[in-house]
């Protein structure tokens, strides 16, 4: 038994040495070695056979296309569109490889020459016939140019007529349908520069004409404070006869500080104007400064692809940078304070909080007339009597109100109740209470002063 046991086993070693053998033998000359004909552009792909079936054979074909795009060539052949990107070799390579993505996505009429597996691989050969893949390539090469063309010429004809948001958006209509074109040399114009540059040549040109004014040099602003001067900014275009103004061009609105950056889009009227209102802004927002300019963002389409959307990011628009001053906001303080009907010449509670805003940046005016607030603190004590033995107690009440004083409308009250103070002398026990009250205002009512004032919530 034992040595019929052995011979199977060495039969089935045999068979599997066989059927190894065999495999290996039926490997096809392309696995092995790549494929050269001059009428065929080859590709091949190989992939692991992890996951499902589909899944490998279409990653195994991708690599193919892949491969067969390389034989073909496909690179950045316009050195003069290269020349946009040779500060930023990063982007130059994403530029190449999206070069060759889009040729894979375009390829077509190619042919499953064969495939081939093993147990853990599976490999795809692929191939494109020469002379029909370039004939149908300079189809589309010449389709696609006569669309530029005729975009272009109306790009032309409309900043002739002074239609300069429609010129732009036409020319950049033309670059879109050149873009998968990018790199190649699309039939020179006659200022012997490939119609790719020439057509953002142009769109530049018409940026550079305009200019984006503003009515203001500067603007100073309040923390806190509604900002009541205009702010307009004109866009107007230049030629020989001089400026007139540009309508329907989208202008983006920037504040800007250290903190914040809000933006917001309007187009331009009919005499060229658009009206930026600021925001009512607060103690930590106050922005140095609002930057305007010309937007190109809402000619752009999604489906544009990365070189064309980094070349028109290059383009110089027309801007205006408005420099914002921070002033102080201006408070008006009126005390009165009392220890047992006698007046606090001290004025301890408005001491501190004029103290604590001053550190906020406020500032405090001798006249009311003068100042954005009014701040009213009213505080007094009252003898309690003996507590026990010889010790006595006080108690103080105090109000404090904010008011704006344009409006004069009260937007902060606040009313402090019976703080207890303790000493021998009714008088003392009234200064005792009225050093208890300081960690309620700087715990309580000056933050919440500060936070009505700048605006905080």
């Amino acid at each position: 038994m034992k040595k019929i046991g052995l011979l199977f086993l060495l039969l089935n070693i045999v068979l599997l040495s066989n059927c190894i053998a065999k495999t290996i033998a039926f490997k096809p000359r392309w696995v092995k070695q790549r494929p050269v004909n001059t009428m065929y552009y080859n590709g091949i792909g190989i992939a692991t056979k992890k996951g499902n079936k589909n899944q490998y054979q279409q990653q195994a074909k991708k690599e193919a296309m892949a491969d067969l795009i390389s034989e073909i060539g496909v690179q950045v052949k316009s050195q003069s569109i290269l020349q946009q990107f040779q500060n930023n070799t990063n982007f130059s390579q994403q530029f190449e490889s999206e070069i060759k993505l889009d040729a894979i996505n375009n390829l077509s009429n190619f042919e499953v020459v064969d495939t081939w597996e093993n147990k853990d691989f599976f490999w795809i050969y692929i191939r494109i016939n020469k002379t029909l893949y370039h004939a149908e390539r300079n189809k589309k090469i010449n389709e696609i140019r006569a669309q530029a063309f005729w975009l272009f010429d109306n790009c032309k004809s409309q900043a002739k007529h002074g239609e300069h948001p429609q010129a732009i958006k036409s020319g950049l209509m033309a670059l879109a349908k050149l873009q998968n074109f990018l790199f190649e040399d699309i039939e020179e114009s006659a200022f012997g520069i490939p119609l790719q540059l020439e057509i953002l040549d142009f769109i530049q040109q018409q940026l550079n004409a305009m200019e984006l004014s503003c009515n203001l040099s500067d603007l100073k602003v309040k923390a806190g404070q509604n900002q009541n001067t205009a702010i307009i900014y004109t866009l107007n275009s230049k030629n020989d006869t001089g400026l007139f103004p540009v309508k329907s061009m989208p202008i983006m609105i920037s504040l800007i500080s250290n903190q914040i950056k809000t933006t917001e889009t309007q187009i331009t009227s009919r005499n060229g104007k658009v009206n930026y209102t600021l925001p009512l802004l607060s103690k930590h927002a106050v922005s140095n400064r609002i930057i305007a300019k010309v937007t190109l963002s809402q000619f752009i389409s999604d489906t544009l692809n990365v070189g064309l959307n980094h070349l028109i990011n290059q383009l110089s628009t027309p801007e205006n940078t408005l420099k914002i001053i921070p002033e102080a906001t201006t408070i008006f303080l009126v005390c009165d304070e009392k220890n047992l009907d006698t007046i606090l010449t001290t004025q301890p509670m408005g001491l501190l909080t004029k103290q604590k805003l001053m550190e906020q940046g406020c500032r405090f005016v001798l006249e009311p007339e003068n100042a954005d607030y009014l701040l009213c603190i009213e505080s007094a004590t009252k003898a309690q009597g003996f507590i026990w033995g010889k010790m006595q107690m006080s108690i103080l009440n105090a109000t404090v109100t904010l008011t704006e004083n344009k409006s004069k409308h009260q937007v902060y009250s606040y009313k402090l109740g019976e703080i207890k103070g303790y000493q021998t002398t009714a008088e003392n026990a009234g200064i005792n209470a009225y050093k208890n009250a300081e960690s309620h205002l700087t715990s309580l009512i000056i933050p919440e002063l500060i936070e009505e004032i700048f605006k905080l919530k």
